[in-house]
Parts: structure tokens; C-alpha cells; sequence
């Protein structure tokens, strides 16, 4: 049997369940957009990355390729101006050693700028 005391308790547990489903549903919704933030920063992070690797790739390809049409048209110069000119075999020789440092040079040059790459990814 219900007395008048037991009614404002019953009234006290009910108002405080609805508080407590109140406080759930408000928790559940923040660590859902939690979550989503979270998601999109790595996706955007992971994007950015991507592109600066690709920005980065092209670029070496780009230098690469400048530097292997440069070495070509250097080296056919050469040959040209030794069989024109028809200097000896040293000049020949020298000008041959000298491409070939100026291939050294650039190797090296785009072994930093790879090294540089994956230092900035």
C-alpha cells in the first residue's frame, strides 16, 4: 500500500531517470561528433600527405627528366664539336670526363632532394 510519503520519492526516482536518459543521450551525441571530428582530421591529414607526396614525385620526375635531356643534348654537342672540329682523342677524353661529373653532380644532387622528400613526408 502506497502511503503519501512514498508518492514525492516514486516522483524524485522518475525525475531522476529522465535526467540520467537525458545525460546518456547528450554523452552518446558528443562522442559521436567526437568520432566524426577525429575521422575527418585523419582523412584530411591523409589527403594532404598524399598530395604533397605526389607534388613531390612529380617534381623529381620533372628534375629527373631535365636532367637526363640536358646530359643527352650535352653529350651529342660534344660529339658533334669532336667530329667537326676533329680535335684529338684527349680533348675527346676530357670533355667525355667532364659530362660524366656533371652526371655525378646531378645524381647527387637528386639523392638529396630525395632524401630531403621523405625527411619533409
Amino acid at each position: 500500500m502506497k502511503t503519501e510519503a512514498d508518492r514525492p520519492r516514486r516522483r524524485r526516482y522518475e525525475e531522476n531517470r529522465k535526467v540520467e536518459k537525458i545525460v546518456v543521450v547528450v554523452v552518446v551525441v558528443v562522442v559521436i561528433i567526437v568520432v566524426i571530428v577525429v575521422v575527418a582530421a585523419v582523412v584530411v591529414v591523409i589527403v594532404v600527405v598524399v598530395i604533397v607526396v605526389v607534388v613531390v614525385v612529380a617534381a623529381v620526375v620533372v628534375v629527373i627528366v631535365v636532367v637526363v635531356v640536358v646530359v643527352v643534348a650535352a653529350a651529342v654537342v660534344v660529339e658533334v664539336v669532336v667530329i667537326v672540329v676533329g680535335v684529338g682523342e684527349v680533348v675527346e677524353v676530357v670533355v667525355e670526363v667532364v659530362v660524366l661529373l656533371l652526371v655525378v653532380v646531378v645524381i647527387r644532387f637528386l639523392l638529396v632532394v630525395f632524401k630531403f622528400s621523405a625527411t619533409v613526408i
